[in-house]
């Protein structure tokens, strides 16, 4: 399923236009040092002007402000501000009134942590690079004397060194896709985004469940849900009624119907702990359960969709006219 995750930071509606301006003072293209590697670790720099180009474009595709631009120059900081660069009110002022724009969001810094490893699992020896991924940005409005917020992602990436397309990977080019992918991630951060998530459902070792599973696929899930009812209703079997009952939970968050679907996925997860049988196993035994574990998973998600779909409503709400 595909469905919109909100923001980290809720927006008045008012601030329709953004720009978005490069604040980094030294950056993997315009260092003086070459970076070293020590026992196949590095601290690098990354691609500043890349991540605030990858950050506009995911803003704007989001298509939640009216306008996204980007101020096409590195911002030259004045010498005493290399190491604390907040914008001064003046210099605030100025970019929003030449880019035309409402509030002004920069990129502050970007620096990855490098390493190789190894892992030997079997007899075989899996060679991985790890990079762990910080980029931050501030977020400014006209004639105020300081930020409103400012917001810092971490995240990791992985290459696969066993894979002959990455066996020779290039500094240069880790620096520039994992920049790109922070500033995806700093986007998601001010903008509602899509995100797509698998669900399961039970599509066999029934007729009904059969003849409902063609129906999903031709689209038809209303009818789908009258086969899952019908078969709820009509079945004594444990086993049948939490397969009926997970099929009718995703039904019912397909249609943003969260209370109902939580209803539905508290029953599957409560019969599907009488047919696996987890009342005193080990937390072992319960992680590798076929019924019970993927389906209370998808319980916690439902929760953590029904408390976020709050903050998106909040936000999306700029659209009502």
């Amino acid at each position: 399923i595909d469905y919109l995750n909100p923001a980290k930071i809720s927006f008045p509606k008012e601030l329709k236009k953004v720009g978005i301006v490069n604040a980094v003072p030294s950056d993997y293209t315009t260092q003086k040092a070459k970076s070293s590697w020590d026992n196949n670790k590095a601290l690098l720099l990354g691609d500043a002007n890349l991540l605030t180009e990858s950050l506009a474009e995911y803003l704007a595709e989001a298509n939640y402000f009216d306008e996204v631009v980007i101020y096409d120059s590195i911002l030259q900081l004045g010498q005493e501000n290399v190491e604390n660069h907040p914008l001064t009110t003046e210099e605030i002022n100025n970019l929003i009134d030449v880019l035309q724009v409402d509030f002004l969001v920069s990129v502050e810094d970007i620096l990855l942590n490098a390493e190789k490893k190894e892992y030997l699992i079997g007899d075989f020896i899996i060679s991985q690079l790890e990079v762990e991924t910080k980029a931050g940005m501030k977020a400014y409005l006209p004639n105020r004397t300081s930020h409103i917020f400012k917001d810092q992602i971490i995240d990791t990436l992985y290459w696969d060194l066993n894979d002959p397309a990455n066996f020779y990977i290039r500094e240069k080019q880790l620096v520039e896709e994992a920049s790109i992918y922070a500033g995806e991630k700093l986007a998601s951060r001010l903008a509602p985004q899509w995100k797509t998530a698998e669900r399961l459902l039970y599509v066999d070792g029934n007729k009904t469940l059969r003849k409902a599973s063609k129906l999903v696929k031709e689209s038809q899930w209303d009818e789908a849900l009258k086969c899952w009812n019908d078969f709820y209703d009509s079945s004594d079997n444990v086993k049948n009624k939490m397969k009926a009952a997970l099929n009718i939970a995703v039904y019912f968050e397909m249609r943003d119907n969260f209370k109902k679907a939580i209803e539905w996925a508290v029953i599957a997860t409560d019969l599907a702990y009488k047919v696996d049988e987890v009342q005193n196993k080990s937390p072992n035994y319960i992680y590798g359960t076929y019924h019970y574990f993927p389906i209370k998973n998808y319980l916690e998600a439902l929760k953590k969709r029904e408390e976020s779909n709050v903050q998106l409503e909040q936000q999306m709400s700029r659209f009502d006219n």
